[in-house]
């Protein structure tokens, strides 16, 4: 299924769903939310979209398990995040749902609740803003407590026993420490989001890089694309290879490798067809990577350049100089926590990408706000990230 069909299915289907399990709800006794942790011995907590968003979300599992040692942590998203939650050690049960089919969705959807009931959670944190699916998941959890961000409508205040603020005005990591029932919880945002990956994928990647005739350590890694959700994020991609190509006048012995999914594949190879000079020291690995290998790729980089999507998160926690590029988004909101130089023009008419638009780009002016981000400021900051890796 594709993300714009979730998203109606879960507008039509997911409020009348909502308003019936929502009455269920109020018939039922409201149970306060506990203060006394050691009375939480299963706690589940829901977290769909975003590769980039489930790892920002880390430091509020961290919290979470600090303030309820020994408890189950189960954490339920879509099976595209499968491999970042395993890497999660806090999580003690990942439970994810397939989309490729809705055949798939509506079985993994049936069994994860039966699972998620047969576990008896104490409370339900849902991460999600306006999701109707998300919402439903948590009433049928059969949680006492079920905690979301709150909505002015009642299928929301009717299935949740406790809801907080939802303020977006902040780095999204706040936004989710918010759902802490902890008033006293350490809200800051640092850089705790640490992803480490293991020396069997680091030698893989290392084997790789030989076989492709390049050097760890000399390399370094480009994301041209930004995900399917908001296509309007990426920049031009004859700047991106504009970039490299003045790049590798400068550095020659370094081999760029561009990175993304197997259905970002072909849009790389387009760009790389049209540059044969970048080609040649080029490497198109979309799809060809495992969450661990890509993690150990990065960790290998001397920088990463990306538009604002996941990726930039998986290279903040891995410890990589990130170079991001912002544009319909606010990088004060979703940037990466550590690592990371932003590039934002911060046009008139940006950001608006956001939450309350469902995520969903209209921009009569064919994404200005990407285009006014120069060559030569990427390049600047690039270099700057050459000179300290040189440097260190």
């Amino acid at each position: 299924m594709t993300v714009e069909t979730m998203r109606t299915v879960d507008r039509i289907v997911g409020v009348p769903l909502c308003w019936l399990t929502g009455i269920g709800a109020r018939l039922l006794t409201r149970s306060p939310l506990r203060k006394d942790p050691s009375q939480y011995r299963t706690v589940l907590v829901i977290k769909m979209f975003g590769m980039g968003s489930v790892l920002l979300a880390a430091p509020f599992l961290e919290e979470l398990h600090k303030r309820l040692p020994g408890a189950r942590i189960l954490f339920l998203t879509f099976a595209s995040n499968k491999e970042l939650v395993e890497r999660l050690t806090v999580v003690t049960d990942p439970i994810v749902i397939r989309t490729s089919h809705f055949r798939c969705f509506l079985s993994d959807l049936v069994r994860t609740l039966a699972f998620i009931r047969r576990s008896h959670p104490d409370a339900a944190f849902d991460l999600e803003f306006f999701s109707k699916f998300t919402t439903l998941v948590s009433t049928l959890s059969g949680a006492p407590c079920r905690s979301a961000y709150e909505l002015p409508a009642r299928w929301r205040r009717w299935n949740a026993t406790h809801t907080v603020p939802l303020d977006i005005s902040r780095h999204i990591s706040l936004t989710f420490m918010d759902q802490l029932p902890w008033r006293t919880a350490v809200r800051v945002a640092d850089d705790r989001v640490h992803f480490t990956p293991s020396n069997t994928e680091i030698a893989e990647v290392i084997a790789r890089l030989s076989l492709n005739g390049a050097t760890p350590f000399a390399i370094a890694c480009i994301n041209i694309n930004a995900g399917p959700t908001a296509l309007e994020r990426r920049w031009p991609p004859e700047r991106f290879a504009k970039v490299a190509e003045r790049y590798l006048e400068k550095y020659p012995e370094t081999t760029l490798y561009f990175t993304g999914v197997s259905s970002e594949r072909e849009y790389i190879d387009d760009l790389l067809e049209r540059f044969p000079q970048v080609r040649k020291r080029a490497r198109n690995v979309a799809g060809n990577l495992s969450f661990g290998e890509f993690g150990a790729l990065l960790s290998l980089s001397r920088w990463f350049l990306s538009n604002d999507s996941g990726p930039i998160h998986v290279a903040s926690a891995v410890g990589t100089p990130v170079i991001a590029l912002f544009g319909p988004e606010s990088p004060a909101i979703y940037g990466p926590l550590a690592n990371g130089q932003v590039l934002y023009a911060g046009t008139p008419c940006s950001p608006c990408l956001n939450v309350y638009s469902a995520k969903r780009v209209d921009c009569p002016f064919n994404a200005y706000c990407m285009r006014e981000i120069s060559v030569d400021q990427v390049l600047s900051e690039v270099f700057k990230q050459e000179q300290f890796h040189l440097a260190g």
